[in-house]
């Protein structure tokens, strides 16, 4: 086995990628929230949630599964 004490923390030897997708989602995810405030403020929209991020349709989410 190999020395975990030399890994940063939180991370580990078999998949020391494992938290990176993870924080990118997170980053992308934000970004286009404030991407999408940014756009109702220069606009004068009022910001609405069902808009900006709609539920999949039924038969995408049958497709999905």
């Amino acid at each position: 086995m190999r020395d975990q004490h030399l890994q940063p923390p939180g991370r580990t030897l078999e998949r020391p990628w494992a938290g990176d997708r993870h924080v990118a989602a997170q980053r992308n995810l934000f970004n286009r929230f404030m991407g999408m405030l940014f756009y109702c403020l220069q606009n004068g929209h009022i910001y609405d949630e069902a808009i900006a991020f709609p539920q999949p349709s039924p038969e995408l989410a049958a497709a999905a599964a």
